[in-house]
């Protein structure tokens, strides 16, 4: 049952949107359905299949007259060849050429058109002794039937359709002229079966809060259905006519307390021209976020609006300029809130003023958002059961407190004793280089002025063999190896001997290092 209300609702709501095209085409089915009852019922018309040739045109009486010359050349060859019967060649073409109003000039001009044809030619040639002897009633029979002429043919039926204009129009230049309720005698009946005729201002009244009420409808079933839903949705409709246009809606959470998280709306931002009512060129839609204290405007142009240096200019200090377009969206962002702004509808006024300037009728989608990461107020959840009564809630208990642990004393470290530091052994002296004579320390130089003594020559210092180096015994005991098991490590081949004077084997092979 709620949805065929809901489907009947819907059905109104298109209804009123098309209640004045209904309206002209209820008139004009009116209209329709009263000429077909005209000219079928009231005054029909009449065909009648009473035409005689001598009324066709010149061509079709041509084909008549070639037709009649062909079948009288035969009729003759029938008598010649058969002898007489009782049918009469000359009587069956004088009865066809009076039918046809067919006259010997008649017969010349065709022979004339013709002179290539010699057939054609000697049958029209024949036929011309039987039209001398019809002459008089071939003429009675067109005069009969005399052309109608131009004026018959075009001007009658051309006037007949401007009469019908005329009675049709004349009422409806009075109407719109001097008014339904005001006409010399109409206009006091009227006024007395409909009890007074409304002002003019009434009238035009009526007509906005009609006008408006349709696009709110209309706007309300046009609402955009988000994957995400938003935390509140507006729709806000401006109509020209409306100079106190400023809808704003309040942003709250559908919670018990209902938070309060700011504000949003639609306004005029910008009139061009004179005059009332005022030709709204720009509105601006705007979002107040509570947390960010800011306002953030942006400003929905017109295509004049939007294209004009100057204009763009002075509405640049009210917002982000924005070209307004039937399905064009722009987005808000505060600290807290996004808001997506969708044009749903819209129409350009007419006028004198430059096309494009200004508006006739703007709806706006307003839907906003909390941005993720902030603080969102969740209703409370309850968890429904068979019956028809929700289960209540279950009991919240309070969170377990933890007594913070007794603070520690801090460890004393006492510090090492001091180890005993080896003593230092002498350096060893290297030899000198080659062709430079042997240092002496300080404390055995002989002083300055005396001779040195002579030193035994040195001997070169024997080359110790390198460390044997020891093969890998595996981890320490009570070290489980890595991967579990025991670890034997690969035999490896001895180092051979090193001989006094010789370079070890470098680890990494052959590297071509060059000595020099």
């Amino acid at each position: 049952m709620q949805r065929i209300v809901h489907v009947v609702k819907q059905y109104d709501v298109i209804l009123t949107a098309f209640k004045p095209a209904l309206r002209r085409f209820f008139w004009i089915l009116f209209g329709v359905v009263l000429g077909m009852l005209l000219v079928y019922v009231i005054v029909p018309v009449k065909f009648e299949n009473n035409a005689e040739p001598v009324q066709l045109g010149d061509t079709y009486r041509d084909q008549w007259l070639k037709g009649l010359a062909a079948e009288y050349e035969t009729w003759n060859e029938i008598v010649a060849t058969q002898g007489a019967t009782d049918f009469n060649p000359v009587e069956e073409a004088q009865t066809k050429l009076i039918d046809a109003g067919i006259t010997t000039d008649d017969i010349t001009r065709l022979q004339n058109e013709n002179a290539d044809n010699a057939v054609l030619v000697g049958q029209l040639e024949a036929l011309k002794p039987v039209a001398d002897s019809i002459k008089g009633d071939a003429q009675a029979k067109i005069d009969q039937y005399p052309d109608p002429g131009f004026w018959n043919n075009v001007m009658v039926p051309l006037l007949g359709f401007l009469g019908m204009l005329i009675v049709l129009l004349l009422p409806t230049l009075l109407f719109a002229i001097y008014g339904i309720y005001d006409l010399p005698l109409i206009g006091p009946v009227i006024k007395r079966l409909t009890k007074g005729a409304p002002t003019e201002t009434d009238m035009k009244l009526r007509a906005e809060r009609e006008a408006r009420a349709v696009a709110k409808e209309m706007a309300a079933t046009q609402r955009t259905v988000f994957d995400t839903a938003p935390v509140t949705q507006f729709m806000s409709t401006y109509l020209a006519g409306d100079n106190y246009y400023d809808d704003s809606f309040a942003i709250e959470l559908a919670d018990a307390n209902n938070t309060f998280l700011g504000e949003c709306g639609s306004g005029i931002a910008d009139t061009i021209g004179v005059g009332d009512p005022k030709k709204v060129t720009a509105t601006e839609v705007w979002i107040f976020d509570k947390n960010d204290i800011s306002t953030v405007t942006h400003v929905l142009m017109s295509e004049h609006a939007f294209n004009d240096d100057a204009i763009r200019a002075k509405l640049a200090a009210r917002g982000e300029p924005v070209l307004a377009a039937p399905g064009a969206t722009t987005v808000l962002e505060t600290q807290t809130l996004r808001a997506q702004i969708r044009i749903v509808d819209m129409q350009y006024g007419d006028g004198a003023l430059p096309p494009h300037s200004f508006f006739d009728r703007l709806t706006v989608e307003i839907a906003v958002w909390q941005k993720e990461g902030e603080a969102v107020i969740e209703p409370p959840m309850r968890v429904m059961g068979t019956g028809t009564q929700p289960l209540a809630p279950m009991p919240q208990t309070p969170p377990p407190q933890y007594a913070p642990p007794p603070p520690q004393p801090a460890p004393q470290f006492a510090p090492p004793p001091p180890q005993q530091q080896p003593p230092m052994q002498p350096r060893p002296q290297q030899p000198p280089p080659q062709g430079m004579p042997p240092q002496m320390p300080p404390q055995q130089r002989p002083p300055q002025g005396m001779p040195p003594q002579q030193q035994p020559p040195m001997q070169p210092r024997p080359q110790q063999p390198p460390p044997q180096q020891q093969p890998f015994q595996g981890p320490p005991p009570g070290v489980p190896p890595q991967g579990g098991g025991q670890y034997t490590p690969p035999p490896r081949a001895p180092m051979p001997p090193q001989q006094p004077g010789q370079q070890p084997p470098s680890p990494f092979g052959d590297t071509g290092e060059v000595n020099y």
